[in-house]
This record gives C-alpha cells, structure tokens and sequence, in this order.
C-alpha cells in the first residue's frame, strides 16, 4: 500500500514539474531555437564568404551560384541548409567583383537576433528596429514585416 502511494505521489510531482517547465520555461525554449536558427544563418554566411575567396582565388571571379562552391566539394562539402524555417537562397550579382550570398524569407525574430549578434541592432531593440535596407556591414538582415532577408557581401567589401 505504501509503494502505491509512493508512486502516486511521484506521478502528481513529476506532472507538476512538467506543467512548470511549460508554464515558465516555454519562452527560453522559443529563445534558444530563435538563436540557433540565427546562428546556424551566420554560420552560413561565413562559410559562403570563405568558400567564394578560395573560389575567387582559384577562378578569378566570384562565383554566379552558391552551387558552384560546392561542385566537387572543393569550396564547400555541400550548399548549407538551413533548418528552423522555409528558406530560398541565392547569390544576387551586382557585377564581376561584387554579389550578395541572400536567404530568405528570414523570420523577424531570427533577423532581429542576427542583426543583435552583428552588432547591428542593440540588445534593447525590438522588430521594428530592424533596417529596410541592406546594412552596410559584411552582413546583416533587412528588409520589412512582410519579407526579411540575410545578406553576406562577397568579394570587395563595398558599398553600392
């Protein structure tokens, strides 16, 4: 009879720390897959940056596709994918020397962290913080409520 109530009563503790862990743990939860979703973007971004110069390097110009990079695993092992969100990615090609490694749609909060990862945008700052137009710096995220996307520059490190 003992056991029973024993089991019982480890049953009751056990689901009220279970109600706990969602009632007030939900949001670090929903923060911590916003800033690996950030992160996982960032990392991204770096290694398209990194692959395109050894790319640059060995072909004398940018690539025209992020596929390029990963033809024969020499730049890169595959095309990074992204998880935690539908993406499209891309390289825009402003000219020769200068093209933009771009996924989107970003989700507003993972741009928000990005942007707050980069410097870009302050800890204090909310979604409607976030710049309309590309950033200045070797990446970041921009864009409005209805369409948020991650750029990374490639090659010279300019302004257009």
């Amino acid at each position: 009879m003992t056991t029973i109530i024993l089991s019982i009563l480890g049953i009751i503790l056990a689901a009220a720390a279970a109600t706990m862990v969602v009632f007030y743990g939900g949001n670090a939860f929903g923060d911590s897959s916003i800033d690996a979703t950030a992160n996982t973007v960032q990392n991204a971004g770096q290694n398209v940056i990194a692959a395109s110069s050894m790319y640059k390097f060995d072909n004398g110009e940018l690539p025209d596709e992020v596929e390029d990079l990963a033809v024969g695993g020499k730049y890169l092992t595959e095309v990074p994918s992204i998880q935690g969100f539908a993406q499209g990615y891309d390289i825009e090609i402003q000219s020769k020397h200068n093209r933009n490694y771009v996924v989107f749609p970003i989700d507003d909060e993972v741009c928000l962290k990005i942007n707050q990862n980069l410097g870009l945008n302050s800890e204090d700052d909310d979604v409607s913080d976030i710049p309309e137009s590309q950033p200045a710096a070797k990446m970041g995220c921009y864009g409005n409520p209805t369409w948020y996307t991650f750029a990374a520059r490639l090659g010279r490190y300019t302004i257009w």
